[in-house]
């Protein structure tokens, strides 16, 4: 009778938490919408946009309030909307920046619980120190530095408690609340993006998962110094319990930081850049949440310097990859197509892109919308790379579009494309933000994925062949892959593991094709916008 009660009650209290769980979010949903739907009613001029960026910043302050309380799924939505630094306001941005790597955390005691559970013993018994502060707390799981009995310095990564159950609940939350915002504004039904976002959430709850992805990644890297991805300790390792080597380094955006310890802000941008150009375009196996507090820089190893300290103005450097659990590998085919698609942008080859925007699925007119997405400009534009569009071009552009771009539209757009788009998409953007923050320009970011695309289209897509190094993981961690998702689609060979090689000579001719082509256009263009009375070209990215 009395276990009975107690279930009841256990019950009880679920449904209470989750009833908590829907009202506040829906709440706060509600303001915001009315605020936007009445506040600025009847203003115009700077009536109006005083009132906007109050309203921004309200809502702002509604959605960090939601997002602290309740974490996980929340917090990494949060995350999102502060990266996006080159499309929302900065209300938004610099509001929820706080989420990016400072979240509350859970008691000693809880974590003292989950390593007994999982290690199978006390704290004691695996680590001869265990800081109980955390140094990180994420949306899904706190960090903390701890030496192992071996002598070894590490990061611990600790699922939440009952991480997986609020998860669960949160998305389903969320739907409910996507659903009714649509029903209201049906511009804004967004459910749509929810399957993917929920497998997504899934594999990076699974730390096995993570762990392997980490592994996969940095063998991709093994050849390049200024990536580093921190290892793995199997040993203490599980499904809730991530142990990797203890890395200190600076958060990425910490301009100030770097430029003090005499690193190069700019080629920092650039080594990121390219590290995400070539797993887009190359690799086609995608960290797709490189916000800023999931990427640090060191000073270079001195076993890894190449130039010596007399011949170097700035010190060298080290982009580290950290939270490997949202990963995606992409369609062997739609890599290609992306690649080629790169090419078109760049090389303003308007028949090639219409035909790989053909193959996306799109009509032709898709490849204007891409190309203003993806490039912030037309595919049409006479702008030089590395300068904002002509005031013509941009009236031009608000004719043209006027009465037809709306919200529906943009969402319908949006739902056509192949889900691989939508997680390049963010990842593009995340990786352009960093660049901003970092002082890169928009010339040098688009060219480092032009040539990371070139590379990729002299890549051969997948054939029988499995890379040796992949092989003896597999053989070695047959059992971990046993207990995490064997048959996702997420631990499918890639091409670059597969053995296949680049066809350099393709490449050094499609490379050199490319950058004449852009030489030749940009100064051709150069000299029409000075004799056009323009003025001269930003040095930051613009987008």
């Amino acid at each position: 009778m009395y276990s009975q009660i107690l279930i009841l009650s256990m019950r009880c209290k679920e449904k209470q938490k989750a009833l908590r769980g829907f009202q506040e979010p829906f709440f706060q949903s509600c303001l915001v919408s009315f605020e936007y739907k009445n506040g600025l009613r009847g203003l115009k001029g700077e009536d109006y946009e005083k009132k906007k960026v109050e309203i921004h910043l309200k809502a702002a302050q509604r959605l960090l309030k939601v997002c602290l309380l309740h974490g996980g799924v929340y917090t990494k939505f949060g995350q999102h909307i502060a990266s996006m630094n080159h499309v929302l306001p900065s209300q938004f941005t610099e509001t929820l920046s706080v989420l990016q790597d400072k979240n509350p955390s859970v008691d000693i005691k809880e974590i003292e619980k989950t390593i007994e559970s999982e290690l199978g013993g006390p704290i004691s018994n695996f680590f001869s120190e265990f800081d109980e502060t955390a140094i990180a707390a994420a949306s899904l799981a706190q960090v903390h530095r701890a030496v192992t009995k071996e002598g070894n310095e590490v990061a611990v990564k600790l699922q939440y408690p009952g991480l997986e159950n609020d998860v669960l609940r949160d998305i389903w939350t969320m739907r409910l609340l996507a659903r009714a915002m649509g029903y209201i504004f049906p511009e804004y039904e967004y459910t749509w993006l929810f399957p993917e976002f929920e497998d997504s959430i899934k594999l990076e709850l699974d730390f096995i998962q993570e762990g392997l992805n980490s592994e996969r990644v940095a063998r991709m890297f093994e050849m390049e110094d200024k990536v580093h991805v921190p290892g793995i300790h199997w040993d203490y390792t599980t499904k809730y319990i991530l142990t990797m080597d203890f890395i200190r380094g600076i958060k990425i955006t910490d301009r100030k930081a770097i430029e003090f310890c005499k690193m190069d802000p700019k080629k920092v941008a650039e080594t990121v850049t390219k590290a995400f150009g070539e797993m887009i375009y190359f690799h086609g196996f995608l960290h797709c949440d490189p916000h800023p507090g999931n990427l640090m820089v060191r000073e270079m190893p001195k076993e890894r310097q190449k130039l010596s300290r007399f011949f170097r103005r700035c010190k060298e450097h080290q982009v580290v990859l950290l939270d490997h659990g949202m990963y995606r590998r992409l369609d062997p085919a739609f890599r290609l197509c992306y690649c080629n698609l790169w090419k078109a942008f760049l090389t303003r080859d308007h028949r090639l892109g219409v035909e790989q925007a053909k193959k996306l699925g799109l009509q032709e007119s898709g490849y204007d919308f891409l190309s203003l997405i993806l490039t912030w400009r037309p595919s049409t534009t006479s702008a030089p790379i590395d300068s904002r569009i002509s005031e013509f071009e941009r009236q031009k552009l608000k004719d043209m579009y006027k009465g037809l771009i709306n919200s529906e539209l943009i969402n319908s757009f949006l739902e056509s494309l192949p889900r691989d788009m939508l997680f390049v998409m963010r990842t593009g953007d995340l990786v352009r933000g960093i660049n901003k923050d970092l002082g890169g320009t928009t010339s040098k970011r688009l060219i480092c994925f032009g040539e990371a695309a070139i590379k990729g289209i002299n890549l051969k897509n997948p054939g029988e062949h499995a890379h040796p190094s992949y092989a003896k993981l597999k053989e070695e961690r047959t059992a971990l892959l046993q207990l995490t998702q064997p048959y996702a689609d997420i631990n499918q060979l890639v091409s670059s593991e597969m053995g296949f090689r680049v066809s350099t000579i393709g490449s050094i001719l499609d490379l050199a094709k490319m950058r004449s082509y852009i030489w030749i256009a940009e100064s051709i263009i150069k000299i029409k916008w000075w004799l056009s009375g323009n003025r001269g070209f930003t040095t930051r990215d613009i987008g």
